[in-house]
C-alpha cells in the first residue's frame, strides 16, 4: 500500500507543478499579447504626434504670413490636440512600465504598480500611495489607467467602445467629433 500512496503522491505533486506552469505559461501570453497591443497603440500616438508637429509648423508659418486670428486659434488648437496625445502616450509608457514590474500567478510579492511598493495578501489599496488596485486593469474594452479610459471612448448615443481617435460610432454612425 506504501508503494501505491507514494506514487499517488507522486503524480499528484507531478499534476500540481504542471498546473501551475500551465497558469505561468497563460500569464505571460496574456502579459506579451497586452504588451504588443500597447506598443502597437503606442506606435500609432507617436506617429499622431509627429504629424501633429508637421501641422502645427505649417500652422506656424501660416500665422506669421497671414497674422490672422483664424490661423492663431488653428495653432491653439494643434498645441491641444498635441498635449492630448502626449498624455496618451505618457499613460501608455506607464502601462507598459507597470507590465514590467507585475508579477506573475504564484509568486510571493505582488507589487503597487503606482509606487512599486510591496502589498499584502488581499490588498484592495497601496498602504504607501493609496491607489487602488482596481484602477490599473486591463478590460477587453480599453485600457484604465487611473481610473481614465485611455484607448476607448463610449459612444453617447449607443454605448459602442469605440477609439478615442474615432470620428463615426461604428456602430450607429454617429458624428463623434462635432458633439
Amino acid at each position: 500500500m506504501d508503494v501505491f500512496q507514494s506514487i499517488g503522491q507522486g503524480i499528484e505533486k507531478t499534476l500540481d507543478a504542471l498546473k501551475d506552469s500551465k497558469e505561468r505559461i497563460h500569464y505571460q501570453a496574456k502579459k506579451y499579447s497586452r504588451q504588443s497591443k500597447l506598443r502597437l497603440e503606442k506606435s500609432r500616438v507617436e506617429g499622431e504626434i509627429k504629424r501633429l508637429y508637421e501641422d502645427l509648423g505649417e500652422a506656424y508659418y501660416q500665422s506669421i504670413e497671414e497674422g490672422s486670428d483664424q490661423a492663431q486659434r488653428l495653432l491653439h488648437e494643434l498645441v491641444a490636440k498635441l498635449d492630448q496625445e502626449k498624455e496618451i502616450l505618457k499613460a501608455l509608457d506607464n502601462q507598459l512600465k507597470q507590465d514590467l514590474v507585475e508579477e506573475a500567478p504564484g509568486s510571493k510579492e505582488r507589487t503597487c504598480p503606482h509606487c512599486h511598493e510591496v502589498l499584502e495578501e488581499g490588498d484592495q489599496f497601496c498602504s504607501h500611495c493609496g491607489s487602488s488596485m482596481e484602477e490599473t486593469k486591463v478590460f477587453k474594452r480599453g485600457i484604465f489607467v487611473d481610473n481614465v479610459e485611455i484607448l476607448t471612448k463610449m459612444c453617447p448615443n449607443c454605448g459602442k467602445q469605440v477609439s478615442v481617435h474615432a470620428k463615426y460610432c461604428n456602430r450607429c454612425g454617429l458624428d463623434l467629433e462635432n458633439l
